[in-house]
Formats: structure tokens, C-alpha cells, sequence
């Protein structure tokens, strides 16, 4: 009789060698996804985060909250046991395997987190003389390095200033989330030491993220401040999420720039100087900062910038973006912000007045038509910028190959479970184009569209594009005030109009045909969908060539309980009953609107559903009206995915 197998596995059973090489690599890739994550600054929603729970509020708690509502502890009280590593969490398991990686095993902890005393002292300790040490919170503190250059840190105090003080000369890996609201007599120090730390630290920063919590009281405030650049010798990335500085080297190969959007952040001929700077290298570039301010901008040439994102007024983004000559292949992403809400507080009419809105930002300048033109042509900045250009759009080269669309509608947040969803502008409307749904899929996890942390673009891959229309009212009351009950349907009405921009050919100026039409179209899993006919419409009429729809939003989980219209993310069969109800409509002169429609593919549904057959049966029937198939439109085949 044979023996029987184990039930379970002990990593002790393994050789201690295997060990020690597991640890390493989990360490490696624990310090690589800590850099990856982006913060959730880069997320699509951006209203102004209501106050933290009271469940995180205790003695030890300190002031500002990031953009998930989350206050930062005291170092002196609680240290994050988040910021652990693989390594540091094995450690506590047990005694064998804490004395096997305590022995003599320096590689391990060189790849650990200096935040941890006990545990950054593993790796090795020097004393060096301090050159001409800072004063920081009133000591003269020694400084210290250890073996480990990682420093990750996020939702701590300002107390994190003593270890940085102590330890920043030899770090080479940096991650630090810190609050604002610090007294004023420790505003200046804390300002100077992160503008002075490169001229007197050693050379080694290579990667430094940091983002500065915004006090609650700052979140509806408008702030005016103008980030101060600073040289960092060898950096190679560097993110700064609401700072007055930000680093650049030669040798930078990606920079992030993030402004909440109260604040209006002034970029002027510095910007350009450290952008020339790291011409040579730079990769991936972002500005997100929506208040912010460009003047007196200097040419920048960026040969080989492979990932531009732009979030910035419709006002001022195009004066950053004629500034910059780039290749024609570049990923690129913008995302004006608009205030269509405002303008239109006071209108009478039950129809978005777009005509003259648009009238007036392309006369400033700007304007949704030529954001449009730029992601066809975005080595044609300049030119499509000019006032008195006609809009013309130069040769679109790789622009035409990206038929596959995908949207995401976000609402607004004030948005209640009682009302009608399209009574309100939406927060934003992205469209973004990729080259197939596969590419698109990729595009889309990830939302800051950042990419430097994303795999290398394959030889002949084509380049992908967004739009990104945000509204600039981001607090409660603003919205509210602005808030205008004349207007029927402000959300479909936003909805056609970017749609249409981009898509729709016009007669009087066949220049303005912006892309060549979409066979592809993915909803994005977190958008809103419509639950009326009406709101499918103003969402596919623009939609004339597509074949194939895609819905990457999982299933209602809540099974019975009663879906509100202003949820987001999620399907249930009320869409998918009202797009067919859309499609099986006849418009003017008995013409349906998508004819070449074939196909359309639920990517999940839930359990409890019926089977794949069946559902794919019941949708079919549903879909394929004989109305529709006498007009000569597609039959449309409905493909159900994984149950979930």
C-alpha cells in the first residue's frame, strides 16, 4: 500500500539554501512592486475626499489625510507594520526560520527597509564624518548608513524627518508619504532640507517617491505656490505628489508631477531647463496638476519620450504642450479640465449649449477639437495650437491603426440614489484608443496612465492614446451652487459631445475627420452604465463602424438588493435589456443605429445566472430584432465569459 502524500507544505522542509534564495528574490520584487504601485493620487477620481472615519482617529493620529481619507500615525507611538517586508515578516514566524535568516545573511537585509531600526542595523552599520550636518527640528543629529539604500514609509508623522536627517546620504531607494500641516517654525526646515539634501547627500538617489498629505482644510482651498526645481545627481525616477520642489538629473528617465486640483502650481522657464536637461533620457513624463499655470516656457525636445500624460486647465494645457517637440509614436494622454458645469449655472435652454463653450476656448487657445487633433498628431503640437490655425490635422501615421475604443463615464459624486443620473455633468469622460482590445485591456489597468514601471513597447507596437474631459468644480458646494435644473440631461449630453468630437466627420471641413472610426468599443469595469434607451443612444450614435462591444464590469454581487441608477462599475441585466432596446429602435428613415454590430461579449457574469447557453440564447433574441435584421443590419452573435 502506498504511502500517502502530505497534506500540507512546510517551507522549513526545504533546504536552508532554497531558502535564503527565495527570501532574496521576495525581497527584490517586494522593493520593485513598492515602487510600481502608483499612489492613489493617479486615480480617476479626483472630488475632494470627505473627512477620514472616526475609527482611525485616536491620540495617536496626526493631521491631513491622504487621498483615501486615511490619516498618518505617530512613528513615536506605532510603526507601520505594512511598510514590513517578506524577509522581516518571515522573521516573526518562528524561531528556526528567524535564526536562519539572521545568520550571517547581510543580503537579505541590504534589501530591507531602513525605517526599521533593528532591522536596517542587520545590514550593516558606518558612522561617517558629517560633512556640515542641517539642522533639523532644532538637533544636530549624526548621521548613519546602513547597508540597506531602501527607505518606504508611507501614513507616518513628521518624525520621519529625524531618520531621513540621519540616514538620506546613503539611500538610494525612496518612498515617503508625509503630512502638511506641521507648525510654522518647522515649515522652512523641513522645505530647506528637502531643497538642500542633494547638494550635501551623496549621489546615490536613484528612485525617490514622495507625496505630502493636504490638510482637510486645503481640500476645498485654492492654493498658490510655484514648486521650486532642484538638481539630484543620478536620479532616475523621481514622483512628486504635492511638493514645493521637485528633483531632475541628466540621467532622469521618468518624472511624475501631481498637484491636487485646489492648488495652482505655477511652471515656468525652470520646468523646461530640467526637462532639456534629461532630454536625452527621459522615457515617461506627467504633469497632473489641474489649477496649474504655465508661463515664459522654453522648446523642450524629447526624442525619446516613449509616455506623455498631461492634466491641466483647458486654458493652459496647450501652452505646455506647444513647448514640447515629440516623436510621432509617443503614448499620450490628456486630459483637459473644463468648467462646462460653471458655464452653464445660469443657462434656460434643456440642452448643453456646447457650440459656443467651444467657440470660446478655441479662440483662447485651446479647445476640446484640438485637444483631439493632438492625440493624432502630437508631433504637430505647435501647429495645431497656432490661434490662427484652421484645425487642420497633419498626417495621423499610427493614429489610424487604433480602432479600438474604450470609455469610462465617472458621475458626479453628489449624485444621490433618488435622482436621475444625467441631471448632473459628469466628473470626467475618458476615451481611450489602443490597437486591439488585448492592448486596450493593459491601458486600462492602469489608471495613471504613468508607465514606467510597464513592460517595453515591442518593435511595431502601435502607440496608445487617451482623452480624459474633467470637471473643474471639486468640491460639494461648488457643484451644488453651480448645479442648474433647466438642463434635462447635462451627462448624455457630455457623453455625445466628446464622443462626437473625436469620432464624427464634418462636411464643411473633412480635415476635422479626428480618427477614421471605431470597430472596437470596451466599457471600462469601472464606468457608469445607463439603465434607459435613451442614455445608450447618446452613448452609441457616434458608433457607426463597430463590430464588437466589450463589458469589462463584473455583475451586480448584491444580488436582489435594489441597484440605485448612480451606481458605477457594475452590470446588471437592466443595461444590457435597455441597449437592446437602443439598438432595436429605428431613427430617422427606419436606420438603426451600430448596423455593423456583430458581436457583443459579457466578460463575467454572476453566479446564479443562468448557463453560458442560455443566457447567450436569451440575449441573442433579445438583440436581433426583425426590424432590425429587415434593414439590413448584422446579426449580432452574444458571448457570455467566466462565472464569477
Amino acid at each position: 500500500m502506498s504511502q500517502s502524500l502530505p497534506t500540507y507544505f512546510r517551507l522549513a522542509d526545504l533546504p536552508a539554501e532554497l531558502i535564503i534564495e527565495i527570501t532574496i528574490w521576495a525581497q527584490v520584487l517586494w522593493r520593485e512592486e513598492s515602487f510600481a504601485a502608483q499612489g492613489s493620487y493617479a486615480r480617476a477620481k479626483r472630488y475632494a475626499v470627505r473627512a477620514p472615519v472616526a475609527g482611525v482617529v485616536d491620540e495617536y493620529s496626526q493631521g491631513g489625510v491622504n487621498c483615501n481619507g486615511e490619516r498618518p500615525r505617530c512613528l513615536r507611538h506605532y510603526v507601520p507594520l505594512s511598510a514590513r517586508s517578506p524577509a522581516h515578516a518571515m522573521s516573526q514566524t518562528g524561531r528556526w526560520l528567524r535564526r536562519l535568516l539572521l545568520n550571517d545573511n547581510s543580503a537579505i537585509w541590504r534589501l530591507d527597509n531602513a525605517l526599521y531600526k533593528e532591522i536596517a542595523e542587520r545590514s550593516g552599520v558606518r558612522h561617517p564624518k558629517a560633512d556640515i550636518p542641517m539642522r533639523i527640528m532644532s538637533n544636530q543629529l549624526p548621521r548613519v548608513e546602513y547597508g540597506t539604500g531602501t527607505l518606504i514609509a508611507e501614513d507616518v508623522c513628521e518624525c520621519l524627518m529625524t531618520v531621513l536627517h540621519a540616514v538620506f546620504s546613503a539611500l538610494e531607494d525612496v518612498k515617503i508619504a508625509l503630512p502638511r500641516d506641521y507648525t510654522d517654525a518647522l515649515r522652512p526646515i523641513r522645505d530647506e532640507f528637502f531643497v538642500k539634501a542633494p547638494l550635501w547627500a551623496s549621489r546615490t538617489l536613484k528612485r525617490f517617491t514622495v507625496e505630502i498629505y493636504t490638510p482637510e482644510s486645503e481640500f476645498q482651498r485654492i492654493t498658490h505656490m510655484r514648486p521650486q526645481c532642484v538638481e539630484s545627481p543620478g536620479l532616475l525616477q523621481g514622483c512628486f505628489a504635492n511638493t514645493n520642489f521637485y528633483y531632475y538629473s541628466s540621467c532622469l528617465t521618468s518624472l511624475y508631477i501631481h498637484q491636487d486640483l485646489p492648488r495652482t502650481p505655477q511652471f515656468t522657464d525652470s520646468l523646461s531647463s530640467a526637462l532639456n536637461a534629461c532630454a536625452a533620457h527621459l522615457e515617461c513624463l506627467t504633469i497632473d496638476a489641474g489649477g496649474a499655470r504655465f508661463m515664459m516656457l522654453d522648446v523642450v525636445v524629447l526624442s525619446r519620450l516613449q509616455r506623455l500624460r498631461v492634466l491641466a486647465s483647458d486654458e493652459d494645457c496647450w501652452r505646455f504642450l506647444t513647448s514640447l517637440r515629440l516623436p510621432l509614436d509617443v503614448d499620450i494622454h490628456l486630459e483637459p479640465v473644463v468648467e462646462w458645469r460653471a458655464l452653464c449655472s445660469s443657462v434656460r435652454s434643456h440642452v448643453v449649449p456646447f457650440a459656443p463653450i467651444d467657440h470660446s476656448a478655441e479662440h483662447a487657445g485651446g479647445g476640446l477639437r484640438r485637444y483631439a487633433n493632438a492625440l493624432a498628431a502630437p508631433d504637430q503640437m505647435r501647429l495645431i495650437f497656432r490661434r490662427d490655425s484652421s484645425l487642420t490635422v497633419p498626417s495621423a501615421g499610427a493614429w489610424e491603426t487604433l480602432t479600438t475604443l474604450a470609455l469610462n463615464v465617472g458621475l458626479d459624486g453628489s449624485t444621490s440614489r433618488s435622482e436621475r443620473a444625467c441631471g448632473r455633468f459628469p466628473e470626467y469622460v475618458t476615451v481611450a484608443f489602443a490597437e486591439s482590445v488585448p492592448e486596450m485591456e493593459a491601458l486600462l489597468a492602469e489608471p495613471g496612465r504613468h508607465g514606467h514601471n510597464s513592460s517595453p513597447r515591442r518593435e511595431g507596437q502601435a502607440p496608445r492614446r487617451s482623452l480624459t474631459v474633467r470637471d473643474g468644480e471639486i468640491s460639494d458646494q461648488e457643484r451644488a451652487r453651480s448645479h442648474n435644473t433647466n438642463l434635462a440631461k447635462p451627462l448624455y449630453d457630455s457623453i455625445r459631445h466628446v464622443l462626437n468630437t473625436i469620432l464624427s466627420d464634418r462636411e464643411t471641413d473633412a480635415a476635422l475627420r479626428v480618427h477614421p472610426g471605431a470597430k472596437h468599443l470596451v466599457l471600462d469595469r469601472a464606468t457608469w452604465l445607463p439603465i434607459w434607451s435613451l442614455g445608450w443612444l447618446y452613448m452609441l450614435d457616434a458608433l457607426d463602424d463597430v463590430v464588437s462591444i466589450t463589458f469589462l464590469c463584473p455583475p451586480w454581487p448584491h444580488g436582489d438588493a435594489v441597484f440605485a441608477e448612480n451606481v458605477e462599475g457594475y452590470l446588471i441585466p437592466a443595461h444590457l435589456e435597455a441597449m437592446a432596446q437602443c439598438l432595436n429602435e429605428p431613427g430617422q428613415g427606419r436606420t438603426y443605429i451600430c448596423p455593423e454590430l456583430e458581436r457583443i461579449e459579457l466578460r463575467r457574469y454572476a453566479d446564479g445566472e443562468p448557463s453560458r447557453l442560455a443566457l447567450s440564447r436569451r440575449f441573442e433574441s433579445l438583440f436581433n430584432g426583425k426590424g432590425r435584421a429587415h434593414a439590413g443590419a448584422k446579426r449580432i452573435e452574444f458571448v457570455v465569459g467566466i462565472q464569477i
